[in-house]
């Protein structure tokens, strides 16, 4: 039996899918302040916009294929569905 797309599980998706993009946005602006300060020898704004591009580049790829495997992977484990029946159960305990 389908369940219906309540305001709950909207609200959990949408955060998912920040969280995720959240995730690898930090990664891309670590990434690039560790690059940035190893430019020893370059000019540092040539560089800089390269390896901005580059990273912005790899974060529009990464996340078009992050951001629905995940909230794929979510779904067909309950996640949005049973999870708060789960919880429900341990607070019985």
């Amino acid at each position: 039996m389908k369940q219906p797309i309540t305001t709950g599980i909207t609200l959990r998706v949408v955060a998912d899918a920040v969280g995720v993009n959240l995730a690898i946005l930090l990664a891309m602006t670590v990434r690039f302040w560790e690059v940035s300060w190893m430019s020893h020898g370059t000019p540092a704004s040539t560089f800089s916009r390269a390896i901005f591009a580059s990273l912005v580049e790899t974060y529009l790829y990464s996340a078009s294929i992050l951001t629905p495997l995940i909230l794929i992977v979510f779904y067909l484990s309950g996640f949005y569905t049973r999870g708060r029946a789960i919880w429900g159960a341990i607070d019985r305990l």
